[in-house]
């Protein structure tokens, strides 16, 4: 877990590098690793109990992140759709 950690603060340093060629302010930079923490959190709290899940759900974050920091549209983060194929059934209005 310890050397996933480096290869992702590896990743974001390259991230980081590329995001100066494209001009990003420090402040959108900010906000595109304040995402990254909340989509890694997210990750963390719903898809621990699958091991490929929580990598499928991580390496989406990282896509996002990098689109942030390239200024292009994101993706939409992992869902359970992403993890089954199956979406939750959501509750019926009456």
């Amino acid at each position: 877990m310890k050397g996933a950690r480096n290869f992702i603060r590896n990743v974001h340093d390259l991230i980081d590098a590329l995001g100066k060629w494209f001009n990003l302010t420090e402040e959108e930079k900010e906000a595109c690793h304040k995402q990254f923490e909340y989509d890694e959190k997210q990750c963390y709290d719903n898809h621990s109990y699958n091991r490929d899940a929580l990598r499928g759900c991580l390496g989406r974050a990282e896509a996002i992140l990098a689109q942030c920091l390239r200024g292009q549209p994101e993706t939409r983060p992992w869902t359970d759709v992403d993890t089954d194929g199956v979406e939750i059934p959501k509750k019926r209005k009456r």
